[in-house]
């Protein structure tokens, strides 16, 4: 019961993985993007998982959102710990069989469309 109600108190906080590494996570309730802060044990030990709680939020000086403690939540964790309530307000179901904060598109380009594309993404991910 006090795991039910401690993941329950804290379910503002779930995250989805987008499949991407470098996007990161969602914050499901804001559906904001969210990464895991180098120093974070998931990030040290290079821990990519479908779900987690996330903790310790900031924004830094460029507008992204970051946490600086998260916790690994398996999708059976959260179905088995929190109230159905919660998971239909923010539709864990639905998220956990398609999710809508990205979709992976596949072009097929010339490699030098392609290479300039990636450039231009990268260049603007660091700035």
């Amino acid at each position: 019961m006090v795991l039910s109600c401690l993941i329950t108190s804290f379910s503002p906080n779930l995250c989805k993985f987008s499949g991407n590494p470098r996007i990161g996570y969602t914050l499901v309730n804001q559906r904001k993007p969210v990464q895991i802060y180098g120093t974070s044990n998931l990030s040290l030990l290079g821990i990519e998982t479908d779900w987690i709680i996330c903790y310790d939020l900031y924004t830094n000086q460029l507008g992204r959102l970051f946490c600086k403690v998260a916790h690994k939540v398996s999708y059976d964790f959260i179905k088995n710990h929190t109230d159905p309530y919660i998971q239909e307000i923010f539709h864990v179901d639905e998220i956990q069989k398609r999710n809508p904060f990205y979709e992976q598109i596949k072009y097929d380009l010339p490699t030098n469309i392609l290479g300039q594309i990636r450039a231009e993404f990268n260049k603007s991910y660091r700035d």
